[in-house]
């Protein structure tokens, strides 16, 4: 009886298993016109790139203003760990070209969009005519060391930061019917949303700032089960990295502000590497030009903007400052991907804010692919099925796993002996 009930333990054990585990990425995602295993082949290769650059000084150092108020509602909170707390760069640390705000690198787009249809309702154009605020020039922004203010679980709840962003891209939009899960905002938001939650979900630490192996429970719940939210993010990662591509031949025109020309030339040289080791897969990673079958490029851009530009103000309203530096630091990467993308001629130039966003923001969406692609290695090895049953269902076992036992002990115990006769030899 005990044995029969075990048996069915363990399939309902392995039912859950099977139900607990990732989705699983295949193939193509609307307009990526390359599959995911693409993808990942291309993240294995600039990935060290990534990180390499990353540390580098130019794309270490972010200007930020974590004081401004909320303009939206009064914002309250405090953090209940000292993973919230963001540094700022020491005296020195911040060499003074940084502090000039007056670099911008030029960036040279070669698009083909179709403007042969258009959309029936109109379109107003608006008095916003910038994709975020530009805090370079802000007095309260001070410079922060990312790599010493590492993207980290802060206990912080943003449910009600990610409601807002959400429903102002949807309120926005809810006239022209683009409300949608394919319209291209959405899913920009929902992939950087993914791409926070596997950080937060890997840099796992309890309340004393102590650190934790990666949540693959939380990373299940907020990511890993939901194939719409894993789409979204290949969909910004193919995006982000297009952009990317697009800076092709304009890298050696940049400067990086070393007062070591060695470095300099470092930077440029793992910049070209980066593009390099991507185009030789594949060159066009996405496909812009049926994003404007129903728009003209500039109703896109008079219709988005406006909607962006809020939703970045709305990160004032996260009363945890990391959680504010590095939402702010994806949201300037992604206004520098749209302004390769899809910005009029008068946005051909990036600050250098913008481009040490879009390099964070490219580093970032490299890490959530490859932990992506190893939470589906540890599911499936040996150890998940084990660690899973003893997790999730302990008390389960813990139960049943001695009357087994005692009915098998039982067994052989009272287990007649084999009778033996012996035939007398005649």
């Amino acid at each position: 009886m005990a044995i029969t009930a075990f048996c069915g333990v363990v399939v309902f054990i392995l039912s859950g298993i099977k139900e607990n585990r990732s989705k699983v990425m295949e193939g193509t995602i609307d307009d990526v016109c390359t599959t995911v295993e693409e993808l990942n082949s291309i993240n294995s290769l600039i990935h060290p790139n990534l990180n390499k650059l990353r540390k580098s000084e130019f794309f270490r150092i972010f200007k930020v203003n974590l004081e401004q108020e909320c303009p939206f509602w009064e914002a309250e909170g405090t953090c209940i760990t000292n993973k919230c707390v963001v540094d700022e760069c020491e005296a020195g640390e911040v060499p003074n070209e940084f502090k000039m705000c007056n670099q911008t690198f030029d960036v040279e787009r070669n698009l083909q969009i179709s403007e042969m249809s258009m959309i029936n309702s109109f379109i107003p154009s608006t008095q916003i005519d910038e994709w975020m605020k530009i805090e370079e020039k802000d007095d309260e922004a001070v410079f922060v060391n990312l790599v010493k203010n590492g993207h980290a679980w802060t206990f912080f709840n943003g449910s009600h930061i990610w409601d807002a962003i959400y429903n102002e891209n949807c309120m926005s939009l809810l006239e022209l019917d683009q409300c949608t899960e394919n319209q291209v905002l959405y899913k920009l938001i929902s992939g950087v949303h993914a791409n926070v939650n596997l950080h937060i979900t890997h840099n796992d630490f309890d309340l004393n700032g102590d650190p934790l192996p990666p949540n693959h429970e939380r990373y299940l719940e907020r990511v890993g089960l939901h194939e719409e939210r894993l789409e979204n993010l290949f969909f910004t990662y193919s995006l982000a990295l297009k952009a990317i591509n697009n800076l092709s031949g304009k890298i050696d025109e940049f400067s990086y502000l070393s007062d070591n020309p060695q470095v300099d030339n470092e930077v440029k040289e793992t910049l070209n590497d980066l593009i390099e080791n991507s185009i030789k897969i594949c060159e066009n990673p996405f496909r812009e030009e049926n994003m404007f079958t129903q728009w003209t490029k500039e109703q896109f851009i008079n219709t988005v903007k406006p909607v962006f530009y809020n939703i970045t103000r709305i990160l004032d309203c996260v009363t945890c400052e990391k959680c504010k530096l590095y939402g702010k630091l994806q949201f300037t990467g992604l206004t520098a991907v749209m302004k390769i993308m899809f910005g009029q001629e008068k946005e051909s130039k990036l600050t250098r804010n913008e481009m040490v966003g879009l390099i964070n923001l490219m580093a970032k969406l490299s890490d959530s692919i490859e932990w992506y692609y190893q939470w589906l290695q540890y599911e499936q090895s040996y150890e998940y099925p084990v660690l899973y049953a003893l997790k999730n269902h302990w008390m389960m076992l813990l139960l049943i796993v001695p009357i087994v036992i005692y009915e098998i002990s039982c067994f052989f115990k009272t287990k007649p002996k084999l009778k033996t006769s012996v035939k007398k030899s005649q």
